[in-house]
């Protein structure tokens, strides 16, 4: 009856009161919102969570304030269930994953937690290894994750690290076209192993690159020397990438040579250490076609493909297959 009216009445007036002495900061922060939230216009739509966080501190200024002023418990509601939802968001992932996650934001937590991963475990191996640099040395990048080499900000996260501004990052190609450059080492990614970051003597990937350049000549001895040569310079063990791709291109040059039994054994080493390993894949794949296994010889073709659609050899093969056993052509 009149008791409750009067109740609620009152709650409602200490409430607009409330809201009357709140209305500076619930202002305050939705002009913050609406300001911060106005810079982003010129970059619409890819306003993303890493630019729109800033903007939407305000709003969470006014959010606050009003329902403070409607109930002094709201705010530990909120409060409440901001950390249920934080409880069952997924946690960062473990893995640096070779590439970018398919949905989501250009810059969401899980890709910004990727190339924080990336970044902690170069610095964590190259300090180890090398806890000072010297002045004006060079860092070699070879087999980074897909889209994650900005992450470094050209030369400046290996300034920072060795508070050093004359040390530069070293990107393969250019080490490739000037036999004059003498990284300190190479910094080199390896998916799925741990530690996803190895260390590889420049000195043993020049001899590797002296290989191929052998091997695509078809010096199948000279070229196994070379990389014989690249794989006694390696002092890492732990470098799967690069002790996979020496295994591959050995098998490149065993089944070459007739040698098939070690083609096959190089091949399997190969792709067990590094799974893109497409020339390990290649070799499978002719030892499979030769013993008429198509389904195999297929299945490690597709695969190969699938990360290199553009060599030909692997399309002329899978081709060939396909004629074989009477199925589809690429």
């Amino acid at each position: 009856g009149p008791a409750r009216r009067s109740t609620t009445s009152l709650a409602s007036a200490g409430a607009r009161a409330r809201l009357r002495a709140a209305r500076g900061w619930v202002a305050w922060g939705l002009a913050w919102f609406l300001l911060a939230s106005a810079t982003l216009a010129t970059v619409y739509p890819m306003w993303m969570p890493n630019r729109s966080q800033f903007g939407s501190l305000g709003a969470g200024v006014a959010l606050v304030a009003a329902l403070d002023a409607a109930h002094p418990a709201l705010d530990g509601a909120l409060v409440a269930v901001r950390l249920g939802l934080l409880a069952l968001a997924p946690g960062a992932p473990r893995e640096i994953a070779l590439t970018p996650p398919s949905r989501g934001a250009f810059m969401d937590f899980p890709r910004l937690a990727r190339l924080q991963r990336l970044m902690e475990w170069t610095r964590h191996r190259l300090k180890a290894r090398y806890p000072a640099l010297p002045r004006g040395a060079r860092v070699g990048q070879h087999y980074l994750p897909w889209a994650a080499e900005y992450a470094f900000g050209g030369s400046h996260a290996l300034q920072v690290w060795y508070r050093d501004t004359t040390l530069h990052w070293t990107r393969f190609d250019e080490f490739r076209r000037r036999p004059d450059l003498e990284p300190v080492t190479f910094v080199e990614y390896q998916p799925g192993r741990r530690p996803p970051i190895a260390l590889v003597d420049p000195r043993a990937m020049r001899s590797l690159l002296l290989g191929a350049d052998r091997l695509a000549g078809s010096d199948w001895d000279g070229a196994l020397a070379e990389l014989g040569r690249a794989d006694s310079l390696q002092p890492d063990r732990d470098a799967a990438v690069f002790l996979g791709t020496l295994a591959g291109k050995r098998a490149v040059c065993r089944l070459a040579l007739g040698e098939w039994a070690e083609a096959e054994r190089e091949a399997r080493a190969g792709l067990a250490l590094w799974h893109e390993n497409n020339d390990s894949r290649y070799i499978l794949a002719q030892l499979a076609a030769h013993r008429r296994q198509w389904g195999e010889a297929a299945a490690q073709l597709d695969t190969l493909l699938a990360t290199d659609p553009r060599d030909q050899g692997a399309q002329d093969l899978y081709r060939w297959v396909q004629e074989q056993r009477g199925g589809p052509r690429r």
